[in-house]
């Protein structure tokens, strides 16, 4: 016959839950064997429940730990001692504090306390420290478990792993607030860091400084080295930013080639400069991609607070501002923002706002410059100028619009409106009865990049049904110059569609004669600025006739810009110049002056 436990035996093994589950079980065994029928289906089915419970406390994989009502632990499960490093042995009787990991303050376990005895559980995270004295986060849940009489006798704890947990977390916050790239800070985390700064700045009175930086030509970089080595380098430039300043101050990058820097507390605006000088020096030593030398420089916009804007929002907009005036003035330079940049911003933001609304109401217009043979003084052909009347500001001068429409990109429309509306009104002409002339005009460096340029060209050609041999492309030596080899093809391919091409402006740019003999062109247009002084300049007069001799001995044709005056004209003809152009012959004219001019030229060659 089994025999049931004796209250010693249950007694002593019951100091640890697993030992009292089997001893309950024993005895439970013994109700079934020793008992009536009733008894037995309530013995057998305590047998079943308590498998089920030393089932679950030993296979869970939450831990589980259980401690007395003086806090001691009298059973921890084998998941506990997993996630722990102890072993059951290590850890009863010990008291919890063995696990204490220093993270939380007492006020954190005084609450925590407090609610396990009036709520009678806590949920919640919490840092442990294990065996190897790792620290460990938990999802801890926490029971006091009471008699009969409400007297506490014990407290369970359930708790996971949540490492992995706070390493997805992690991931994801370091995705949410830091750059993949060069492990800055993001724009999310610039702003928000921004605005704890001048909250700070706020509340002590103190000056702090936002600066943008941009790394000069950093396209050509992608498009000549491949992104791979562009991503390199804005890495390297990330590393040097960090070194130029304080580990209290912050550096992002705000995307592409564009960066930030914070200086949390400065002295006075002159700190500021300080740093950017660091920079500046700190980014002239060449960077090392695929063992190349790269040179790259930055631009760089300050702003002050208080001084400069008293929020996220302006601080940066006249960073940005003054990043751009940096641009302006040559690059690899800092500008402070002024209240001057501010206003030349809405200047040029009106002026391009009146541009486009200058194609909706139609208020550009062609003049024509007349051009003649020297030797004969007969009309050879025109340059097509555009002029702009504003209805409020009336007429603008192309010196003033020009630059406008180049940096707004709408110089590409305005280019083809001035080409297709010069070669509707010569073929218009040429139906009154007139012969049509040569047309000059002008392509600038941002059309000429323009992949459907040939396209554009010869539609319009096709749809005016303007002879292409009388349409003259005039480019100036900049443009020719910043892409040598593509320039080059377009041009071929220009010349291939018979057209002629010129080069204007010439002998201010730089333009080499070994480039100079490669280029299809037809026609060099001498600078007015040599011929301004070429009667008592002894340095333009020798200039002069050194581009009529080049120009000749590579069968060229030679225009002179700007001729004012008989004296001019006389000392070109004697330099063998082939045809001017200026006030002495003619003011540029309006379309009926022109048409006039037209008449009568063709009347006095009958």
């Amino acid at each position: 016959m089994t025999l049931m436990p004796s209250a010693q035996e249950t007694n002593q093994k019951t100091n640890d839950v697993t030992s009292f589950l089997h001893v309950t079980a024993q005895e439970a065994v013994f109700l079934k064997a020793n008992t009536n029928e009733q008894t037995h289906r309530i013995a057998t089915k305590i047998c079943e429940t308590l498998r089920l419970t030393m089932k679950m406390f030993e296979g869970s994989r939450d831990a589980v730990v259980i401690t007395d009502s003086h806090h001691h632990f009298i059973d921890v499960n084998p998941a506990f001692c997993a996630i722990t490093g102890y072993s059951k042995t290590d850890i009863l009787h010990q008291a919890p504090a063995l696990l204490n990991s220093h993270y939380h303050d007492s006020q954190f376990y005084f609450a925590l306390y407090r609610q396990l005895l009036t709520s009678e559980q806590w949920v919640g995270e919490i840092w442990i420290k294990c065996k190897n004295n790792n620290l460990l986060p938990l999802k801890l849940s926490l029971y006091s478990v009471k008699d009969e009489q409400g007297v506490i006798t014990h407290f369970v704890g359930i708790f996971s792993d949540l490492s992995a947990h706070k390493s997805t977390e992690n991931e994801l916050s370091k995705l949410a607030h830091y750059d993949s790239l060069t492990g800055l800070a993001n724009r999310a985390q610039f702003v928000e860091r921004l605005q704890f700064t001048l909250d700070m700045a706020k509340r002590n009175r103190h000056q702090s400084a936002l600066m943008l930086l941009d790394v000069d030509r950093f396209k050509l970089v992608n498009d000549t080295l491949g992104h791979q080595l562009g991503d390199e380098l804005l890495v390297q430039v990330a590393r040097r930013l960090k070194q130029c300043v304080r580990e209290v101050d912050t550096v992002s990058r705000l995307g592409g080639d564009e960066f930030t820097i914070i200086l949390g507390t400065i002295q006075s605006s002159e700190n500021a400069a300080g740093v950017a000088k660091k920079i500046l020096h700190a980014l002239s030593t060449p960077f090392i991609l695929n063992e190349r030398e790269v040179f790259v420089s930055v631009s760089i916009g300050i702003t002050v607070f208080p001084l400069d804007g008293d929020s996220v929002h302006l601080l940066i907009k006249n960073a940005d501002t003054a990043m751009y005036h940096a641009k302006e003035s040559g690059r690899n330079n800092y500008q402070y923002f002024s209240d001057t940049m501010n206003q030349k911003m809405l200047d040029e933001l009106e002026m391009e706002t009146n541009l486009r609304q200058a194609f909706k109401n139609n208020e550009f217009s062609l003049n024509y410059q007349p051009q003649f043979a020297l030797k004969t003084q007969k009309l050879i052909g025109a340059e097509v100028l555009v002029r702009w009347h504003h209805p409020v500001l009336g007429w603008i001068s192309p010196a003033v619009f020009i630059p406008y429409a180049e940096k707004s990109n709408l110089i590409i429309a305005l280019g083809e409106w001035v080409l297709r509306t010069a070669c509707m009104q010569a073929v218009s002409w040429q139906k009154t009865g007139l012969t049509l002339q040569p047309m000059s005009v002008n392509l600038s460096g941002m059309q000429l990049k323009q992949p459907d340029l040939l396209y554009k060209v010869a539609q319009i050609l096709e749809e005016t049904q303007f002879p292409a041999h009388l349409l003259e492309l005039e480019l100036t030596e900049g443009v020719l110059m910043a892409n040598v080899e593509e320039t080059i093809t377009t041009l071929k391919k220009l010349k291939e569609m018979g057209i002629r091409l010129s080069i204007d402006d010439f002998g201010t740019g730089y333009s080499s004669l070994s480039y100079l003999k490669r280029f299809p062109i037809d026609t060099l247009k001498i600078d007015q600025s040599f011929i301004k002084e070429i009667t008592t300049s002894s340095d333009d007069s020798a200039i002069a006739s050194t581009i009529i001799a080049m120009a000749h001995n590579l069968r060229l044709n030679v225009i002179a810009e700007g001729v004012e005056t008989i004296e001019q004209a006389n000392i070109l003809l004697d330099k063998d110049c082939d045809d001017v152009q200026g006030y002495f012959f003619s003011r540029p004219l309006c379309e009926a002056d022109f048409c006039q001019l037209l008449t009568k030229m063709q009347a006095e060659s009958v």
